[in-house]
């Protein structure tokens, strides 16, 4: 949008984009929570759109603010219809903060796969149990993590002790000495960032081994620390993320005999 027409837009005081979809979320909210609590969590919603709306955005920015809006009143609506209503106590405050966070974090996205991800974050999070002060720092992680680091999370598992297929049970020196690709030797790459920020842990006799040597890492005795399972499931990756897009880091990461068996995990 040209500043002229942004402006007319304000003077005039004509919706946009942003604000016929925060209705509409809105509307799914107040349906899913018909209570006074309920009314507090749509009174955040518009509040959080508005203050977006009033900006000046670039048409891709407006589109993905616009996408989370949509796709978070769709996921609400299929969650009501499944489930029915869901009234809701506290977090409406906190749920305004972490929707403003989401929708920055979308318009400011390069990734646009990750847009449909921090939709399911903000229509998860009024379902939930988990704090919404916790939610937030989700966001953050959302917001620092590429998508194939994402992926990569998806994959692994969330317990210990799991049933699913496992990961490679071939140690990190060994990976890399036979990885010639460099995709490849970024996934590995990836994989070792998410270890040193705590995200993925290595777990031995149930113990969570926070400060164990690299050169010692096996992807399969790996799984996730609390905050990673948040993120895992809050913004449903398990579910979301395609299985092509995982077909990379499978090949790098994923137990030989049973790599074609994992794009169906769960968390």
């Amino acid at each position: 949008m040209s500043v002229s027409g942004w402006k007319r837009r304000l003077r005039r005081r004509i919706p946009n984009a942003i604000d016929i979809s925060a209705a509409g979320m809105g509307a799914a909210i107040a349906t899913a929570f018909p209570t006074p609590e309920g009314a507090a969590f749509v009174s955040a919603t518009t509040t959080a759109a508005a203050q977006l709306a009033k900006a000046l955005l670039t048409e891709r920015q407006e589109s993905r603010i616009e996408r989370v809006l949509k796709l978070a009143e769709s996921q609400i609506k299929q969650h009501v219809k499944r489930n029915g209503p869901a009234p809701r106590t506290t977090g409406s405050g906190d749920y305004g903060a972490l929707l403003e966070g989401t929708l920055l974090t979308a318009r400011d996205s390069y990734e646009e796969k990750k847009v449909l991800l921090l939709a399911n974050l903000v229509a998860t999070a009024p379902f939930t149990n988990t704090p919404a002060s916790n939610l937030i720092d989700t966001l953050q992680l959302a917001e620092r993590l590429t998508y194939r680091q994402l992926c990569i999370l998806s994959v692994v598992p969330g317990y210990h002790p799991d049933s699913r297929p496992p990961l490679t049970d071939k140690a990190f020196p060994k990976l890399f000495s036979v990885q010639s690709d460099e995709g490849g030797q970024g996934i590995l790459h990836d994989l070792l960032l998410l270890v040193a920020q705590q995200l993925v842990v290595a777990v031995k006799d149930n113990a969570y081994l926070y400060d164990m040597q690299t050169i010692l890492l096996v992807p399969s005795s790996l799984r996730l620390s609390y905050p990673a399972r948040i993120a895992v499931n809050a913004m449903r990756l398990v579910a979301t993320i395609p299985v092509e897009d995982l077909v990379d880091v499978l090949k790098v990461l994923g137990h030989q005999d049973v790599a074609g068996d994992q794009t169906e995990r769960d968390v």
